[in-house]
């Protein structure tokens, strides 16, 4: 891409001399110690920044912060810190609507599906940041699946004629919803064609590889949910990931599942096994 595409102030960066510019107390204080992920947010010439503190001497809770700062380097920590004072979780979103700013924080959703004879079929995952329900939004009828927390989440609803609204006057988001409702499509057709036509070994395959192209090579998943979403049994891909285990293609930590060679598993989703 051009230099027009990318300007210098954007990529091109030298570290700030006095870094830190903003930390845990190192007190025996709520927020002794802070997370590394948080949310700057601009409004006119003021910076609101939301952090996650924590005091492993006192507890294992996390609590919510909001400081201020009119240059980005000199933090102003609120006086009513924290201003949520039960449990928190580290990663969070903020959007300002009127007078209010609406927050989703880390959290993970299942749509899934029950077959006649009662077994869950996983359609996706959602992440912070992404949307679900726009069917029934557009369609004025009932979400065709059910939603399910997997983890704390906390989520932003927005009802259908404000919806509506705000895309009549937007229509370029409209437009992007468009793109990500094409995208869904598309990852719809291929699931059924992997369904219909080719080996369990290649769904599941794909199914690893299109979870580490959204989310990276740490994925976060049982093999029992692995399995929903290849619409095959646990058993199966247990005995599947074991045989990856064994090839160093993956291996597991502590309930996740990370992959360790890219290639070879993509070799696996296009065929017969040939590593």
């Amino acid at each position: 891409m051009g230099d027009e595409e990318f300007p210098s102030e954007i990529v091109d960066f030298v570290p700030y001399s006095y870094n830190p510019v903003f930390a845990g107390t190192g007190k025996d204080t709520w927020d002794r110690m802070i997370r590394e992920r948080g949310y700057i947010l601009r409004e006119g010439d003021t910076y609101h920044m939301w952090y996650t503190g924590y005091n492993e001497n006192r507890a294992d809770t996390k609590y919510l912060g909001y400081a201020t700062s009119l240059d980005g380097l000199t933090w102003t920590r609120h006086p009513d810190n924290p201003v949520f004072d039960r449990i928190w979780t580290e990663d969070m979103f903020v959007i300002k609507r009127g007078d209010t700013f609406y927050m989703v924080a880390e959290g993970k959703v299942k749509v899934l599906k029950y077959s006649s004879l009662g077994k869950e079929f996983i359609i996706a995952f959602f992440e912070p940041g992404e949307m679900f329900g726009e069917v029934a939004v557009f369609q004025n009828q009932p979400y065709p699946a059910s939603a399910q927390a997997v983890a704390e989440t906390k989520v932003l609803r927005i009802g259908r004629p404000d919806f509506l609204s705000f895309l009549a006057r937007r229509p370029e988001v409209a437009m992007r919803i468009i793109s990500v409702l094409g995208e869904r499509l598309r990852d719809a057709q291929s699931r059924l064609r992997d369904l219909a036509g080719e080996r369990v070994e290649q769904r599941l395959a794909r199914t690893l590889l299109k979870l580490s192209s959204k989310l990276g090579p740490s994925l976060p998943f049982t093999r029992q949910e692995i399995a929903d979403m290849a619409g095959t049994t646990t058993e199966t891909a247990i005995r599947f990931m074991s045989h990856l285990r064994d090839r160093k293609i993956v291996r597991s930590v502590r309930g996740k599942t990370v992959i360790l060679d890219e290639e070879k598993l993509r070799i696996l989703s296009e065929g017969p096994p040939q590593v």
